[in-house]
């Protein structure tokens, strides 16, 4: 086996087809084709089936992807590795991450870690919850952060902070008084929701059919820049964690009422990665630098006032 035959296999895999794998990497298919023949030979199994339309994994196919997958995290670390021991400090880190995790955690987090290490380059990718986790699984991603995830037996949770959803509006707008709201109170008024995509989501879902009642948005979308602003400027209310909103309250832009419902208070933002992957030294050392500014972020939440 080469590890050429790896690569190819793991393109071939994510575009479904030689002819597109060919191209994304600037190849022949005639050489991406020829590699997967050879490698199907030497296992002596089909990897794939050929479609008309294109090509699937086999089920055999599918244990090998989870071994290639790996091996080629391998390499990753091992190059990191001896990059470390020359000297030279240089690496890059792919983040998957959702949206509300970005401003005040993820983006501080990055560049501060960047003073500090200026050779060390990142990827970010905004996505929702199940596609970060299905991104660490296929290790596309090093690091992953999502909230209120669904557990996954081949994605660890490295840390986690507590992030309950809150009903949020304008300062002035009526129910911003309120010590506390079920959302029962709330749906009868101009409301913002995510998409289905979206932990947010699959909270306030879970809340509605806990307690019998039935959301009639006035906005759905997959931004929480667009929840925000929907808020900010007295639409009505959307439903978002404090930590996507930190910056508005210290500002006095928007207000953030707590949700008595239990479920709405059992959500985290979760930091993620491979199960049993041995990770690069640089992702490591940053994982730990995330995990200190997730618990000095908590802090601030926490001193926000009620």
């Amino acid at each position: 086996m080469q590890f050429t035959q790896l690569i190819y296999f793991i393109e071939v895999e994510r575009c479904g087809s030689i002819r597109e794998a060919a191209k994304k990497m600037n190849v022949a298919p005639s050489a991406i084709s020829r590699q997967i023949a050879n490698l199907e030979n030497d296992i002596n199994m089909p990897l794939f089936e050929r479609r008309p339309r294109g090509m699937i994994l086999t089920a055999a196919g599918e244990i090998y992807a989870k071994y290639a997958q790996r091996l080629v995290a391998e390499k990753d670390k091992m190059v990191s590795e001896m990059e470390d021991l020359m000297g030279m400090q240089r690496g890059h880190i792919r983040i998957f991450t959702v949206e509300g995790a970005l401003n005040e955690l993820l983006n501080k987090a990055v560049v501060e870690f960047r003073l500090i290490n200026p050779n060390i380059t990142f990827s970010i990718t905004i996505t929702g919850s199940e596609e970060v986790l299905a991104g660490i699984r296929s290790v596309d991603a090093d690091i992953g952060l999502t909230y209120y995830a669904n557990p996954d037996a081949g994605v660890k949770f490295y840390t986690s902070m507590k992030a309950p959803l809150c009903a949020v509006m304008a300062p002035d707008y009526p129910l911003a008084d309120s010590a506390d709201l079920r959302l029962r109170d709330i749906v009868n008024h101009p409301f913002a929701i995510p998409v289905k995509s979206f932990g947010i989501r699959g909270l306030l879902d879970s809340c509605c059919k806990a307690e019998g009642i039935t959301i009639t948005p006035a906005l759905e979308t997959n931004s929480i820049e667009a929840l925000r602003g929907f808020a900010r400027n007295g639409g009505g209310v959307s439903s978002i964690n404090q930590s996507s909103v930190f910056r508005d309250i210290l500002e006095g832009r928007l207000v953030a009422i707590p949700f008595s419902d239990h479920v709405l208070n059992h959500a985290f933002i979760n930091i993620c990665i491979l199960q049993d992957r041995s990770l690069p030294l640089t992702t490591s050392s940053f994982l730990e630098f995330l995990q200190l500014k997730m618990q000095q972020f908590e802090e601030r939440l926490n001193s926000l006032p009620n």
